[in-house]
């Protein structure tokens, strides 16, 4: 027997082993042994050893002369063990670290081993005694740490960063004995929980707990020392602040000696976040869950080969199965025949593809009524984190209903529209024609087959040039339904006249799809229109007749009168002088003198006259002529039909000429005066047109005064006519202080037919045609205010040349 020389045991009998036992400790080892007796011969080669070289025990038992050496350095070389046996020898700063234990030493060293990665080792060698104390030997024992190394190297040699990762580390480690008192702890609960670790030994872990998780803990203390089994479970652990943090804790069996279990290990890691995280899902899974059960729409899960995992209370309504129910059946059973084949192929196409899927099916309820459902799904991750299908499933049966009525609405409308007088036209925002009803196509003999798709324009038979199809639509985009009337001619040469009106379809995104055109064929109207205004424009003459003849008349009276004195003054004239030539041809000179100076006396006095009072007649004899000539200039150019074309005119012109034709109406009955705007800029218009609106309107407040002054408010009215400049507009002003047009029926007054006269002084076509001329045909406006007893301005705004 050999012994390690400890002085307390040699020669002890309870430490004498029988070489058997020695010999199948010796080979268990876990670390690499190997023996060498007093000359430096192996006597032992443990199995470790062999694994770690490669050698086996046979081969290198009883070889010497260093060749142990030899799988580690690749040349002979002492190792530790030769060093205890000659421990005077000076030993080689070779190793990383060296130490000495009574007798024994212990190195660590890096060695290179052919076909391997450097490797650390440990060894331990010691002296080995027989039983007499003599050295007889020496044993070294080898480990592995490389991995150890590799750690500590991977952590680096810097330590700042070795104690900033010590003083982090997440794991807590306690290990307490069978009453819970601490008997050792990492530094981590001083991180963590703030606690002095030399305060805390010999202490009762149950300090540290929460008062509800101190049964808990003793429970699961118990149950490890008696089954000698691991158990986990969560606490928490108060720090020394006061404060809880949970801890996720593994309390191990630690044994003694004699395999008993004398405590235990509680390995730990702070997961307070955790907890408060899975807390927070909780929550967050019980608001889903409250959605899930209380969502309108129906809301399943569906494992992707088939089968239904869950259904909320909406799928319960609707369907009238019960939750059970419906986790019970088939999809074949739920969904319509003609829709499992679309239903499968959705499936399949999230599965393939991910992303979400939107489709509509019926589903069979209970009852076996058809339900109307618009399928949204996708695939999620469920509880167990397998892979389905969550769906959503909109009951739309008010909404196939909603569009079964549209459908019918359309279908009317299309009826309407096929039967309707006005011809209709859609288009795109591009004006291509998508849709012409049948008066559209009786008008313009097409088909609704060759009209769709073309581009409207194209296909209108534009006399002219596209302006005033421009306009419309100008009009339509600023939202003013305005007609505009067109000329267009068909195949055999004939111009039509149409009124159109250009509409823009609104669409859900507050942008525009579309136009839509309503026309009506309105020659024939115009015609009439155009008669009826020559008619009520004949009648306004007609009315004025008397006043223009008085107008004419009076100047025709003093232009008479002129002539017969000028008659008179040119024959006295003539007569003197046919008295003077007479005296010129006698020949008594003398006598003739005489006679002349008596005569050119006695005719002084008439021939003075005739010099101051000619030249006057004359003057006002050309007077007259030309006021004359102004009244029918201006009643030729009022009663001219003209060709209802317009033409860059003066505004100022038209109404000066107007007031001089119904100067008669007036000027008994009020003053009127002239404010004209200075260098006004050209209108186009029908002049015609607008001197009949004039002469109706100034009229009308011709007759209002007179009403004014039999009621006895004033002996004389005034009217005043204005023309400025009002931004685009060219604006004319008619006011007067007649009597005012009552509340009750200003709205009115611009209504064919409607009058306030009496029966025989008017049609109530008046305003209605000026209103028509005005706004129709001119594109401008007519507004009045008016205030009974006070009196009536009308503002008439006609755009300026140029602008639309």
């Amino acid at each position: 027997m050999v012994f390690s020389k400890f002085p307390e045991d040699i020669k002890k009998p309870s430490f004498i082993l029988s070489e058997k036992l020695l010999a199948s400790i010796f080979d268990s080892l876990p670390d690499a042994v190997l023996v060498i007796d007093i000359n430096k011969k192996i006597i032992a080669w443990n199995r470790a050893l062999e694994k770690m070289t490669g050698i086996t025990t046979a081969q290198m038992l009883g070889k010497s002369n260093y060749e142990y050496s030899l799988p580690f350095y690749r040349t002979r070389r002492p190792l530790l063990i030769d060093y205890v046996l000659k421990p005077e020898q000076n030993i080689p700063r070779e190793y990383l670290s060296l130490g000495r234990e009574s007798d024994a030493m212990v190195c660590e060293n890096i060695i290179h081993i052919e076909g391997q990665e450097e490797l650390y080792l440990w060894a331990r060698a010691a002296p080995l005694y027989d039983q007499n104390g003599e050295l007889v030997g020496a044993i070294e024992s080898i480990r592995d740490i490389t991995a150890q190394k590799r750690i500590e190297k991977a952590i680096g040699n810097n330590e700042q960063r070795l104690r900033y990762i010590a003083e982090h580390l997440l794991d807590i480690i306690i290990e307490i004995d069978k009453r819970g008192l601490i008997k050792y702890n990492s530094p981590s609960p001083t991180l963590f929980l703030k606690h002095n670790p030399e305060e805390l030994m010999g202490k009762p872990i149950y300090n540290l707990l929460h008062p509800n998780d101190i049964m808990l803990l003793t429970t699961t203390l118990k149950e490890v020392i008696k089954n000698k089994v691991s158990k986990s479970l969560e606490i928490r652990i108060k720090d020394s602040e006061g404060d809880y943090h949970w801890v996720e804790l593994v309390v191990n069996p630690q044994f003694n000696n004699n395999s008993e279990v004398a405590g235990a290990i509680c390995v730990g890691r702070v997961v307070t976040e955790r907890k408060l995280a899975e807390d927070a899902l909780k929550a967050s899974e019980e608001r889903y869950r409250e959605l899930f059960e209380n969502a309108n729409d129906i809301v399943f899960i569906q494992d992707i080969s088939g089968p239904y995992l869950d259904f909320n209370k909406a799928a319960q309504a609707t369907t009238g199965f019960t939750r059970e129910e419906l986790l019970s059946i088939s999809m074949e059973r739920l969904v319509a025949p003609e829709y499992l084949d679309l239903t499968k192929e959705m499936m399949k196409q999230k599965i393939n593809q991910g992303g979400a899927t939107r489709y509509e099916i019926e589903l069979i309820g209970k009852n076996r009524n058809i339900i109307p459902v618009e399928v949204s799904s996708r695939l999620i991750r469920y509880s167990d984190q397998s892979i389905a299908i969550q769906g959503t499933a909109r009951d739309i049966t008010k909404r196939r209903q909603a569009e079964k009525a549209l459908a019918a609405e359309k279908e009317r409308l299309a009826l309407i529209l096929s039967r309707i007088g006005h011809g209709i036209i859609t288009t795109d925002n591009n004006g291509v024609i998508t849709f012409i009803n049948t008066e559209a196509e009786r008008f313009f003999e097409w088909k609704n087959e060759y009209a769709r798709g073309k581009n409207m324009l194209d296909v209108v038979p534009l006399v002219e040039d596209y302006t005033n199809l421009n306009r419309s639509l100008l009009l339509a985009y600023n939202q003013k339904q305005h007609p505009v009337d067109i000329r267009i001619i068909n195949n055999l040469g004939q111009i039509s006249l149409l009124s159109t009106t250009v509409t823009h379809i609104p669409g859900n995104n507050g942008n525009n799809h579309g136009m839509v055109f309503v026309f009506r064929d309105v020659t024939e109207l115009r015609k009439a229109e155009s008669q009826l205004a020559l008619s009520q424009k004949l009648e306004s003459i007609g009315q004025l007749a008397a006043g223009i003849a008085h107008e004419i008349n009076n100047p025709m009276q003093y232009i008479g009168d002129n002539l017969s004195f000028l008659n008179e003054a040119f024959a006295n004239i003539f007569s003197i002088l046919e008295q003077v030539k007479a005296l010129a041809s006698s020949q008594d000179i003398s006598s003739s003198i005489l006679d002349l100076v008596k005569l050119l006396e006695k005719s002084q006095r008439e021939l003075d006259f005739f010099r101051n009072e000619i030249p006057q007649a004359i003057q006002q004899s050309l007077e007259g002529v030309t006021g004359v000539s102004d009244i029918v200039t201006a009643l030729r150019n009022f009663a001219h039909p003209g060709f209802g074309e317009k033409q860059i005119a003066n505004i100022n012109n038209a109404i000066m000429g107007t007031v001089s034709i119904a100067k008669n109406e007036w000027k008994h009955l009020a003053d009127l005066e002239l404010n004209l705007g200075n260098d006004l800029p050209a209108v186009k218009m029908v002049v015609n047109q607008i001197n009949q609106v004039l002469l109706n309107i100034i009229v009308n407040a011709s007759h209002s005064i007179q009403d004014a002054i039999e009621k006895g408010l004033y002996p004389k009215g005034k009217i005043v006519v204005s023309s400025l400049i009002n931004e685009s507009y060219v604006e004319i002003r008619i006011s007067d202080n007649g009597m005012g047009i009552p509340d009750t029926i200003i709205n009115k007054v611009f209504d064919p037919f409607f009058t306030t006269k009496e029966v025989g002084k008017g049609t109530g076509q008046g305003l209605a045609i000026s209103h028509d001329i005005i706004v129709n045909k001119h594109n401008g406006s007519i507004e009045l205010e008016s205030e009974v007893g006070r009196g009536t301005t009308f503002y008439i705004r006609l755009p300026i040349e140029g602008s639309i």
